[in-house]
């Protein structure tokens, strides 16, 4: 984790510096040393790690991981989980006392709880400019580029449905929207 942290620190760093920047400049309460964030008086974090929890991950486990983060000076977590388990991994970040933050790749449409619009709506899926649907074949050679398309209302319905679960888990902190874009193979 050491040689991870020396390697991608500074990319974190940088991100965590921008979000907070960002937060400083459209918040009205920028010269506070506290923050509400998400309707929750709690402290900006510093410095944030982020996490994908294994499908078959314990609560030893979990532990384990979030306090090694919290050890490590790591003031927040952008955890990725199934929806049903986030629940639990905030509760054990709030016990351990580390912030934890719903890391959701948006538009990104395979895994991360979209299974059943993989297997059920591939109209859901981006059609870039070229007639490529991501459902059907990768994007850049990379097998889980399968992103939704935020046009779609069955799109915008599971997103919004997504969002207020996650959003009902008192010990959540925050949400980390990931894969906010559109896909295009073209780019250069």
């Amino acid at each position: 984790m050491d040689i991870f942290l020396k390697k991608y620190g500074i990319v974190l760093l940088r991100y965590t510096i921008i979000i907070s920047l960002l937060f400083y400049f459209i918040s009205d309460c920028a010269p506070s040393t506290k923050s509400v964030f998400l309707s929750k008086n709690i402290s900006m974090p510093r410095l944030c790690g982020w996490f994908a929890e294994e499908s078959t991950a314990t609560e030893e486990e979990i532990r384990g991981n979030l306090t090694y983060f919290k050890s490590q000076d790591i003031e927040c977590v952008n955890y990725m989980t199934d929806l049903p388990k986030y629940e639990r991994a905030a509760k054990i970040a709030q016990k351990i006392g580390i912030q934890i933050y719903a890391w959701l790749p948006a538009m990104l449409g395979l895994g991360f709880n979209k299974k059943w619009l993989y297997e059920n709506h591939p109209e859901v899926y981006v059609v870039t400019k070229s007639g490529i649907n991501s459902y059907n074949q990768a994007i850049y050679g990379v097998s889980h580029y399968k992103f939704l398309c935020p046009n779609n209302p069955i799109v915008r319905t599971y997103l919004k449905e997504m969002y207020d679960n996650i959003s009902q888990i008192p010990e959540i902190d925050g949400i980390n929207l990931d894969y906010m874009r559109y896909i295009e193979e073209n780019l250069k």
